[in-house]
């Protein structure tokens, strides 16, 4: 596993500030973002233009130090590894 650094240069045609912005998250198995609570909104902008992305290579990094924390973007359920409850799923006790 290589330790690779994400570097970013931004050429933003215009920049939109988002006035009473929500974030909704989604259930998934894979990412349980549902259970991050959103307590407050800073700001939020729509940026548009260009991003130009390159990398590079940090270090060799021993696999077994992030096999239980790899996923993917699009993840088939094959190897789930471990089962978590939906916050659909739970059960309201002394409700």
């Amino acid at each position: 596993m290589l330790l690779t650094r994400l570097n970013w240069q931004r050429n933003y045609s215009d920049v939109k500030r988002i006035h009473n912005p929500q974030v909704i998250l989604r259930e998934s198995a894979y990412d349980p973002l549902i259970d991050v609570p959103v307590r407050r909104i800073v700001e939020m902008q729509l940026a548009e233009g260009a991003t130009q992305t390159s990398g590079q290579i940090l270090a060799e990094i021993p696999g077994e130090y992030l096999v239980n924390h790899i996923h993917q973007r699009y993840d088939d359920g094959i190897d789930i590894g471990m089962d978590l409850d939906l916050a659909s799923e739970r059960k309201v006790v002394n409700a």
